[in-house]
């Protein structure tokens, strides 16, 4: 969560259907900027419509399944550290709350799992893999 807060580049790729593979063949990876946040993270209860862009969220409850933090005008973010992880109900309305380029999950994943991790349903929603390192040991 403080590497989101913080903002910076990382390593990404967009996440295509098995459709869209064959049509424009398996997307490079590329850098994408997500920016820092405006504030230090702020806790809500839900996504809702006119939150503060450029600022990272995170829900108050552990348990709050459709996503784990967001960036209204920015899209959410999902942290996971197996090689699946399905999109939960609630996700795509959470996500439609978030204004311009909100439509947008990015799964959050180790080296281990950043090549193979696939696009999930509902396909109507982008999705991308973004690649966490793992930490330096010192």
């Amino acid at each position: 969560m403080d590497l989101l807060e913080q903002g910076g580049t990382f390593v990404y790729r967009e996440l295509l259907s098995d459709k869209s593979k064959r049509k424009r063949g398996t997307p490079a990876d590329g850098t994408i900027d997500i920016p820092r946040s405006s504030q230090p993270r702020l806790i809500a209860e839900r996504v809702e419509v006119g939150q503060l862009a450029n600022q990272l969220y995170v829900p108050r409850t552990s348990n709050y399944t459709a996503i784990d933090a967001w960036m209204p005008q920015f899209g959410g973010f999902q942290m996971t550290v197996g090689k699946t992880h399905d999109i939960k109900g609630g996700a795509a309305d959470d996500l439609a709350k978030l204004g311009p380029n909100g439509n947008r999950l990015f799964f959050l994943l180790p080296p281990l799992y950043y090549k193979t991790f696939t696009k999930k349903t509902p396909q109507t929603i982008e999705q991308f893999a973004i690649l966490v390192p793992y930490p330096e040991q010192v």
